[in-house]
Protein backbone atom coordinates (compact mmCIF):
# COMPACT_ATOMS: atom_id res chain seq x y z
CA UNK A 1 0.00 0.00 0.00
CA UNK A 2 0.67 3.59 0.32
CA UNK A 3 2.71 5.22 3.04
CA UNK A 4 2.10 8.71 3.91
CA UNK A 5 3.49 10.72 6.90
CA UNK A 6 3.65 13.74 8.30
CA UNK A 7 6.31 15.84 9.31
CA UNK A 8 7.32 19.53 10.30
CA UNK A 9 8.04 20.62 7.10
CA UNK A 10 5.21 19.32 5.19
CA UNK A 11 3.44 16.06 4.31
CA UNK A 12 5.01 12.79 2.32
CA UNK A 13 3.72 9.83 0.21
CA UNK A 14 5.74 7.11 -0.73
CA UNK A 15 3.45 4.97 -3.72
CA UNK A 16 3.15 1.67 -3.88
CA UNK A 17 4.97 1.52 -7.02
CA UNK A 18 7.97 3.35 -5.06
CA UNK A 19 8.34 1.48 -1.78
CA UNK A 20 11.68 0.38 -3.32
CA UNK A 21 13.29 3.27 -4.48
CA UNK A 22 11.65 5.26 -1.57
CA UNK A 23 10.96 7.86 -3.87
CA UNK A 24 8.46 10.51 -1.96
CA UNK A 25 6.58 13.16 -2.90
CA UNK A 26 6.17 16.38 -0.44
CA UNK A 27 3.80 18.34 -0.13
CA UNK A 28 3.92 21.56 1.45
CA UNK A 29 2.37 24.70 1.36
CA UNK A 30 3.02 27.31 -1.05
CA UNK A 31 1.36 30.73 -0.89
CA UNK A 32 0.92 30.86 -4.55
CA UNK A 33 -1.09 27.55 -4.34
CA UNK A 34 -4.31 28.06 -2.51
CA UNK A 35 -4.95 24.29 -3.73
CA UNK A 36 -2.03 23.00 -1.67
CA UNK A 37 -1.16 23.16 1.89
CA UNK A 38 -2.21 26.42 4.21
CA UNK A 39 0.76 25.09 6.54
CA UNK A 40 3.98 22.73 6.80
CA UNK A 41 3.38 21.08 10.39
CA UNK A 42 1.30 18.05 9.91
CA UNK A 43 -0.13 16.71 12.78
CA UNK A 44 -2.67 14.35 11.80
CA UNK A 45 -4.29 12.92 9.10
CA UNK A 46 -6.85 10.31 7.93
CA UNK A 47 -8.28 8.14 5.12
CA UNK A 48 -11.74 7.63 6.32
CA UNK A 49 -14.38 4.84 4.98
CA UNK A 50 -15.89 6.87 2.59
CA UNK A 51 -12.54 7.38 1.29
CA UNK A 52 -12.40 11.42 2.12
CA UNK A 53 -8.53 12.15 2.65
CA UNK A 54 -7.89 14.28 6.00
CA UNK A 55 -5.08 16.44 6.63
CA UNK A 56 -4.68 18.25 9.93
CA UNK A 57 -2.12 21.24 10.89
CA UNK A 58 -0.74 22.98 13.30
CA UNK A 59 -1.67 26.05 12.18
CA UNK A 60 -3.62 25.96 9.11
CA UNK A 61 -6.57 23.75 10.58
CA UNK A 62 -7.96 21.31 8.43
CA UNK A 63 -8.01 20.14 4.88
CA UNK A 64 -9.73 17.39 2.53
CA UNK A 65 -7.86 16.03 -0.63
CA UNK A 66 -10.46 17.13 -3.34
CA UNK A 67 -11.89 14.31 -6.17
CA UNK A 68 -11.52 10.69 -6.09
CA UNK A 69 -9.14 9.25 -3.60
CA UNK A 70 -8.78 5.82 -5.63
CA UNK A 71 -8.87 7.73 -8.77
CA UNK A 72 -5.78 9.80 -8.25
CA UNK A 73 -4.16 7.19 -6.49
CA UNK A 74 -4.07 4.87 -9.63
CA UNK A 75 -1.95 7.01 -11.32
CA UNK A 76 0.96 5.25 -9.30
CA UNK A 77 4.42 5.93 -10.14
CA UNK A 78 2.90 8.73 -12.89
CA UNK A 79 1.90 10.46 -9.95
CA UNK A 80 2.96 14.18 -8.91
CA UNK A 81 2.14 16.71 -7.03
CA UNK A 82 0.17 18.27 -9.37
CA UNK A 83 -2.34 15.73 -9.46
CA UNK A 84 -3.15 16.83 -5.50
CA UNK A 85 -5.75 19.79 -5.23
CA UNK A 86 -6.48 20.29 -1.06
CA UNK A 87 -9.20 22.43 0.03
CA UNK A 88 -9.52 23.78 3.65
CA UNK A 89 -13.17 22.60 5.24
CA UNK A 90 -15.27 24.94 5.55
CA UNK A 91 -18.85 24.27 6.95
CA UNK A 92 -21.91 26.49 8.31
CA UNK A 93 -19.51 29.68 7.87
CA UNK A 94 -17.01 27.99 10.44
CA UNK A 95 -13.88 26.22 9.35
CA UNK A 96 -13.52 22.95 11.34
CA UNK A 97 -11.22 22.60 14.13
CA UNK A 98 -10.22 26.45 14.13
CA UNK A 99 -6.60 26.24 13.53
CA UNK A 100 -4.70 23.77 15.38
CA UNK A 101 -5.61 20.18 15.45
CA UNK A 102 -4.29 17.94 17.17
CA UNK A 103 -5.84 14.56 15.77
CA UNK A 104 -8.68 13.14 13.34
CA UNK A 105 -10.79 10.10 14.01
CA UNK A 106 -13.25 8.34 12.59
CA UNK A 107 -16.22 7.21 14.58
CA UNK A 108 -18.22 3.82 13.94
CA UNK A 109 -21.26 5.83 12.42
CA UNK A 110 -18.49 7.32 10.05
CA UNK A 111 -18.83 10.50 11.82
CA UNK A 112 -15.07 12.02 11.68
CA UNK A 113 -13.59 13.92 14.87
CA UNK A 114 -11.22 16.73 15.25
CA UNK A 115 -8.93 16.89 18.32
CA UNK A 116 -8.44 20.75 18.52
CA UNK A 117 -6.54 23.34 20.37
CA UNK A 118 -8.76 25.61 22.49
CA UNK A 119 -12.08 24.66 20.91
CA UNK A 120 -12.83 20.98 22.23
CA UNK A 121 -13.77 18.70 19.74
CA UNK A 122 -15.46 19.43 16.01
CA UNK A 123 -17.05 16.50 14.38
CA UNK A 124 -18.31 16.85 10.80
CA UNK A 125 -21.27 14.64 9.58
CA UNK A 126 -21.39 13.19 6.36
CA UNK A 127 -24.67 11.98 6.28
CA UNK A 128 -25.92 15.60 7.54
CA UNK A 129 -23.27 17.58 6.04
CA UNK A 130 -22.77 19.62 8.84
CA UNK A 131 -20.70 19.90 12.08
CA UNK A 132 -20.86 20.05 15.66
CA UNK A 133 -19.12 21.17 18.52
CA UNK A 134 -18.12 19.62 21.72
CA UNK A 135 -16.86 21.60 24.39
CA UNK A 136 -17.85 22.57 28.11
CA UNK A 137 -21.17 24.01 27.59
CA UNK A 138 -21.32 20.10 26.50
CA UNK A 139 -20.24 18.74 29.05
CA UNK A 140 -16.56 18.69 28.29
CA UNK A 141 -14.49 20.40 31.09
CA UNK A 142 -11.50 20.88 28.63
CA UNK A 143 -10.32 23.07 26.11
CA UNK A 144 -7.49 21.41 24.41
CA UNK A 145 -7.98 17.42 23.53
CA UNK A 146 -4.89 15.66 22.62
CA UNK A 147 -5.99 12.18 21.17
CA UNK A 148 -9.31 10.15 21.03
CA UNK A 149 -9.50 6.23 21.48
CA UNK A 150 -12.45 3.91 21.30
CA UNK A 151 -13.12 1.07 23.50
CA UNK A 152 -15.09 -2.54 23.05
CA UNK A 153 -17.96 -1.24 25.12
CA UNK A 154 -18.52 1.50 22.85
CA UNK A 155 -16.85 4.57 24.93
CA UNK A 156 -14.72 7.27 23.27
CA UNK A 157 -11.47 8.12 25.91
CA UNK A 158 -9.48 11.24 25.16
CA UNK A 159 -6.50 12.80 26.70
CA UNK A 160 -6.92 16.49 27.80
CA UNK A 161 -5.37 19.28 29.17
CA UNK A 162 -7.45 18.19 32.42
CA UNK A 163 -7.14 14.84 32.76
CA UNK A 164 -8.71 11.91 30.77
CA UNK A 165 -12.23 11.72 29.83
CA UNK A 166 -14.67 8.85 28.96
CA UNK A 167 -17.18 9.97 26.73
CA UNK A 168 -20.83 7.76 26.73
CA UNK A 169 -22.25 7.97 23.35
CA UNK A 170 -25.13 6.51 24.43
CA UNK A 171 -26.23 8.69 27.21
CA UNK A 172 -23.80 11.81 25.86
CA UNK A 173 -22.18 12.10 29.27
CA UNK A 174 -18.51 13.03 30.00
CA UNK A 175 -16.61 11.47 33.07
CA UNK A 176 -13.17 12.90 34.18
CA UNK A 177 -9.97 11.13 35.17
CA UNK A 178 -7.90 13.14 37.11
CA UNK A 179 -4.06 12.41 38.45
CA UNK A 180 -6.45 11.39 42.21
CA UNK A 181 -7.84 8.67 40.37
CA UNK A 182 -3.98 7.42 39.22
CA UNK A 183 -3.43 9.55 35.95
CA UNK A 184 0.29 10.11 35.15
CA UNK A 185 -0.86 13.50 35.53
CA UNK A 186 -3.36 16.19 34.34
CA UNK A 187 -1.73 17.83 31.01
CA UNK A 188 -1.52 14.74 27.82
CA UNK A 189 1.09 15.49 24.71
CA UNK A 190 -0.48 15.16 21.35
CA UNK A 191 0.47 11.75 18.90
CA UNK A 192 0.77 10.49 22.44
CA UNK A 193 -2.12 7.37 22.79
CA UNK A 194 -1.92 4.14 21.00
CA UNK A 195 -4.73 0.82 22.09
CA UNK A 196 -3.43 -2.61 21.99
CA UNK A 197 -4.76 -5.91 20.89
CA UNK A 198 -5.80 -6.95 24.08
CA UNK A 199 -7.76 -3.71 24.97
CA UNK A 200 -5.21 -1.91 27.22
CA UNK A 201 -5.11 2.27 26.01
CA UNK A 202 -1.88 4.50 26.44
CA UNK A 203 -1.55 7.73 26.79
CA UNK A 204 1.50 9.61 26.71
CA UNK A 205 2.00 12.76 29.12
CA UNK A 206 4.51 14.99 30.58
CA UNK A 207 5.04 12.46 33.78
CA UNK A 208 5.04 9.22 31.62
CA UNK A 209 2.41 7.56 30.08
CA UNK A 210 -1.00 5.99 31.74
CA UNK A 211 -2.37 2.24 31.23
CA UNK A 212 -5.28 0.72 31.71
CA UNK A 213 -8.15 -1.36 30.55
CA UNK A 214 -11.54 -0.20 30.15
CA UNK A 215 -14.03 -2.73 31.61
CA UNK A 216 -11.66 -3.09 34.68
CA UNK A 217 -12.42 0.67 35.95
CA UNK A 218 -15.80 0.76 37.90
CA UNK A 219 -16.76 4.08 39.00
CA UNK A 220 -17.50 4.40 43.04
CA UNK A 221 -20.90 6.60 43.01
CA UNK A 222 -21.19 6.24 46.75
CA UNK A 223 -19.86 8.84 48.75
CA UNK A 224 -17.91 8.84 51.55
CA UNK A 225 -19.01 9.01 55.13
CA UNK A 226 -17.17 11.83 57.07
CA UNK A 227 -15.23 11.16 60.44
CA UNK A 228 -13.80 14.28 62.14
CA UNK A 229 -10.63 13.12 64.49
CA UNK A 230 -9.39 16.10 65.64
CA UNK A 231 -9.36 19.69 65.00
CA UNK A 232 -5.65 22.98 65.03
CA UNK A 233 -5.47 26.01 65.30
CA UNK A 234 -2.19 27.25 64.16
CA UNK A 235 -0.62 24.21 64.13
CA UNK A 236 -1.87 23.81 67.65
CA UNK A 237 -4.26 20.95 68.80
CA UNK A 238 -7.45 21.87 70.42
CA UNK A 239 -9.14 19.69 73.06
CA UNK A 240 -12.46 20.22 74.84
CA UNK A 241 -13.24 23.49 77.02
CA UNK A 242 -9.76 25.41 75.71
CA UNK A 243 -10.67 29.18 74.87
CA UNK A 244 -9.71 31.83 72.29
CA UNK A 245 -10.27 35.32 73.04
CA UNK A 246 -12.53 34.19 76.01
CA UNK A 247 -14.33 31.79 73.77
CA UNK A 248 -14.67 28.43 74.33
CA UNK A 249 -13.51 26.83 70.47
CA UNK A 250 -14.69 23.39 71.32
CA UNK A 251 -17.48 22.85 73.96
CA UNK A 252 -17.43 19.28 73.34
CA UNK A 253 -16.25 16.49 71.29
CA UNK A 254 -16.42 16.82 67.47
CA UNK A 255 -19.19 14.37 66.85
CA UNK A 256 -21.78 16.15 69.08
CA UNK A 257 -21.54 19.88 67.56
CA UNK A 258 -23.71 21.20 65.36
CA UNK A 259 -21.60 23.79 64.22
Amino acid sequence: GNIWAGSYRGLYLITNSNRESEEALLFRSDPEKPEGLTDDVITAFLLDRNKHFWVGTEDGGVLRLSGDYNAIMRKGDKLSTNDFEFEKVSISKQKIGGSEINGIFEQSDVSVWFATKGQGIQLWKPDLNESQTINKESGLDASNVFGIVPDDLGNLWMSTNKGIARYDAVNNDFKFYRPSDGIQGNVFMVNSYYSDQEGYIYFGGRNGFTRFKPERINDNNVLPRIHLKGMAFADKQVGIGDTLHRKVIMPGSLHTLDE
